[in-house]
């Protein structure tokens, strides 16, 4: 688990081999190292040449042989506030060129559950108080066919209600009873149902339509166009007319 965690923060397989046998060994020399990970010495000079630039690993020269050691593990968060802080500083340059193509139609596929989270979790980014989005064709929260879904939309509409933003939702007809009973509690949601019965719900925000398919993976499809939004927003509101109310 925690050399999968270490190659997602940006090192590679062999930097984690390396590092967490010296987190193992303590202060040691290269051969034991490369005795304990059976990396040629080439690669693991390598490596230790890396993890010293990103400050996980330093040496001391001892009997004319250099002895390397780990930096504490608490090293590996600094690492990260660092690379946060370089991707900050080059945010504006790459909004500036978002900008220029932003008058164009532009769609994204997202894949899997992470793709899904993604897109919710930059909707609380963005939303401001009192903003509403809305979303048709829903079987989310309530909806046992895919249990991680319908755990993280829950625990995105309780995020939702504490920065009081509002959702206009049309529900299919055929999970109405257990999305009673998991909403009762929520605040700014209107809702209603259709009847409706579909594998796929779509999102409209932020100028932006997401297209979310329950197939054999999960998939979105997002476009983002101003004039696209507004013609799905009053296609919304054609069908929040004639969709039953939630009594």
């Amino acid at each position: 688990m925690s050399q999968k965690i270490l190659e997602e923060i940006g090192l590679s397989k062999n930097e984690v081999k390396v590092y967490l046998a010296l987190l193992k060994l303590g202060k040691t020399t290269s051969w034991k190292l490369i005795t304990e990970t059976g990396i040629q010495v080439s690669a693991l000079y390598y490596c230790l040449d890396n993890l010293i630039k990103k400050g996980l690993v330093s040496y001391v020269i001892a009997a004319n042989k250099k002895h390397f050691q780990a930096a504490p593990p608490e090293q590996l968060v600094q690492l990260l506030d660092n690379r946060k802080k370089q991707l900050e500083s080059v945010l504006p340059e790459l909004k500036a060129s978002q900008r220029e193509n932003e008058e164009r139609i532009q769609t994204n596929v997202y894949e899997g559950f992470k793709g899904f989270k993604g897109i919710y979790d930059r909707l609380l980014r963005v939303m401001k108080r009192r903003d509403t989005y809305y979303v048709f064709g829903a079987r989310q929260i309530g909806d046992k066919t895919n249990e991680n879904v319908n755990f993280m939309l829950t625990s995105f509409h309780k995020q939702r209600d504490k920065q009081g933003i509002k959702v206009k939702i049309i529900f299919n007809k055929d999970v109405e009873r257990e999305v009673k009973n998991v909403v009762k509690d929520f605040k700014y949601m209107d809702l209603r149902f259709s009847d409706m019965r579909t594998n796929s719900f779509v999102l409209i925000y932020d100028y932006r339509i997401v297209n979310f398919l329950y197939t054999d993976r999960l998939i979105a499809i997002e476009t983002i166009s101003k004039d696209v939004y507004e013609s799905y927003k009053n296609f919304f509101e054609e069908m929040w007319k004639v969709a039953k109310k939630c009594l």
